[in-house]
């Protein structure tokens, strides 16, 4: 997957599109102010992905949704375990630092944030691009990075060597919440996307 300077820069405004639409998302629902460091990606083969939250044996909670229609393909997003319960203590008005382990009511609400903030970053591309792209409902697991690899090569049928990985901080002051977003579109979705960047850039 070898991409030029101009399919890069494509990547870069989608990403940082996505990543506002997803920042404005937590902060309405968060009736707080979400910032964003400024986000970028790279292009990593699989086996390199538990590498970016720390390690194939980090425990992370991460976030899988599919999503079809025009382009096709998955977006995950990740936290580190100590993000993910200093996340529910927010989102359920807690003391930061009281949740020990996710129980239920954690784990909904933290899928719930997550199915948003993935189905706002997939209408970013949409909006921009004009493409028509439906989320299927999220799957939520807590598990070693390197397990929810192997259950990511799975889902993708094992069609994909490598896949683009967009990440930003999500920060929510005075705390820093870090949440690594991995999206996946197949090879015939990304030559949509620069076909119709072209087009947009036309326009």
């Amino acid at each position: 997957m070898k991409l030029s300077e101009f399919e890069k820069d494509v990547l870069r405004e989608i990403g940082n599109m996505g990543a506002s639409y997803s920042a404005n998302s937590l902060s309405e629902i968060m009736n707080k102010k979400v910032e964003i460091r400024v986000p970028d990606f790279d292009v990593l083969p699989l086996e390199e992905f538990p590498n970016v939250v720390g390690g194939g044996e980090e425990i992370v909670a991460g976030i899988l949704v599919k999503f079809n229609g025009d382009i096709s393909g998955y977006l995950m997003l990740f936290y580190q375990l100590k993000y993910a319960l200093s996340l529910a203590d927010l989102l359920l008005g807690k003391e930061l630092g009281t949740t020990k382990e996710l129980d239920e009511m954690d784990i909904s609400a933290i899928q719930e944030v997550g199915n948003i903030m993935a189905s706002s970053f997939a209408n970013a591309i949409a909006d921009f691009l004009k493409l028509k792209i439906t989320p299927t409902p999220p799957a939520f697991t807590v598990d070693m990075a390197g397990a929810l690899l192997n259950y990511l090569v799975a889902e993708l049928g094992q069609t994909a060597e490598k896949a683009i990985f967009f990440y930003t901080d999500f920060i929510i002051p005075p705390n820093e919440i870090l949440g690594h977003l991995f999206l996946s579109p197949d090879e015939k979705s990304l030559k949509v996307i620069f076909d119709k960047i072209k087009e947009v850039i036309i326009e």
